[in-house]
C-alpha cells in the first residue's frame, strides 16, 4: 500500500509539497545560492593594513573577507580594528591576517536551508551569550556565514538577515 499518489511523492522529492507544516515547507523551498553575496570586499592575508585603510575609505562594508586562491581565513570586522586604523605607524607593520577572526562555521552552497538555520541559531546563541559577558570580539560575525567549496575556497557570504527577509 502506497500512502501518498505518485505526484504528491514526486513534489515532495522536489521540496515542493506545501504540507500542514508550512514553515518547514517554506523553508524547504529556499535555496542558499539565492542568498550569497559577492559584494562583500575580500582581501588576500598578506595585505598590510595601510592597504586595507585605502580600501576601506571607498566602501561601506562593516566587515572584510580574508582569503586567498586556496582557502577562507576569516572575517575582519571594520569596528573591531577601529583603533589601530588611526595609528599611521602601524600600516606597515600589521598584516590582514593578524586582525582577522576564523569564522567558527562554514556552510556549502548545496547545503540544506535547515540545516544553515540551525547553525546560524548557534551562532546568534553563542553571540549573545558572549555579549552578555562583553566579550564583543565576534558578536556581529554571528550573522554572517561564508560559503565555501569542497577545497575550502571562498564562494561568498550569506547574510542572516536576507534569509530572514525572504522568509
Amino acid at each position: 500500500f502506497i500512502r501518498h499518489s505518485v505526484y504528491t511523492r514526486k513534489l515532495a522529492l522536489d521540496v515542493q509539497l506545501i504540507t500542514n507544516e508550512r514553515d518547514r515547507s517554506a523553508v524547504g523551498m529556499l535555496r542558499i545560492k539565492r542568498f550569497i553575496k559577492n559584494d562583500i570586499p575580500t582581501i588576500n592575508p598578506a595585505m598590510s593594513l595601510g592597504e586595507i585603510v585605502l580600501l576601506i575609505q571607498g566602501v561601506k562594508a562593516e566587515i572584510l573577507a580574508v582569503a586567498n586562491q586556496d582557502r577562507f581565513f576569516g572575517f575582519i570586522l571594520i569596528s573591531s580594528i577601529r583603533q589601530v586604523l588611526f595609528i599611521p605607524e602601524s600600516y606597515q607593520a600589521i598584516c590582514a591576517q593578524d586582525m582577522v577572526i576564523p569564522s567558527q562555521k562554514f556552510i556549502r552552497a548545496d547545503q540544506a536551508m535547515t540545516e544553515v538555520l540551525a547553525i546560524f541559531a548557534t551562532l546568534t546563541e553563542k553571540s549573545a551569550r558572549s555579549k552578555a559577558l562583553h566579550d564583543e570580539s565576534s558578536g556581529d560575525l554571528a550573522h554572517y556565514l561564508p560559503v565555501v567549496d569542497e577545497q575550502q575556497r571562498y564562494l561568498g557570504s550569506v547574510f542572516y538577515n536576507d534569509i530572514l527577509e525572504s522568509y
